[in-house]
């Protein structure tokens, strides 16, 4: 099952490194990033760039470990951009990395074993 959010080699790695803990890694992504999402799409209608970098990063952070590098390098491009100080023109790259969780989130309801 081909998906541009997740590295299905990098997620099989990292679910086979983890063992039985990975279904709480994988619970806790769950928990954690929508929030950080949330306070992403804050930081971009606020204009606040420092909120938009420290948000980004968690979510890139989150993402790389569980194999979701699609999503992770989305987050990375809009954290780039928070770090340099701009704003402008998130509302796309938002808006893909929104679509991107939706597909790591799917993957991983299709994923009986996460």
């Amino acid at each position: 099952m081909e998906n541009p959010a997740i590295d299905i080699d990098a997620y099989n790695a990292v679910k086979e490194a983890m063992g039985d803990i990975f279904v709480d890694l994988i619970q806790t992504f769950q928990d954690y990033v929508p929030g950080q999402i949330s306070k992403l799409g804050e930081a971009i209608t606020q204009s606040d760039s420092d909120a938009v970098f420290n948000a980004s990063h968690a979510i890139k952070s989150s993402s790389g470990t569980i194999g979701a590098l699609g999503l992770a390098s989305s987050a990375e491009h809009i954290e780039q951009l928070g770090r340099a100080g701009s704003t402008d023109g998130l509302d796309q790259h938002f808006e893909n990395l929104q679509h991107l969780y939706q597909q790591t989130i799917e993957f991983l309801q299709q994923d009986n074993s996460a």
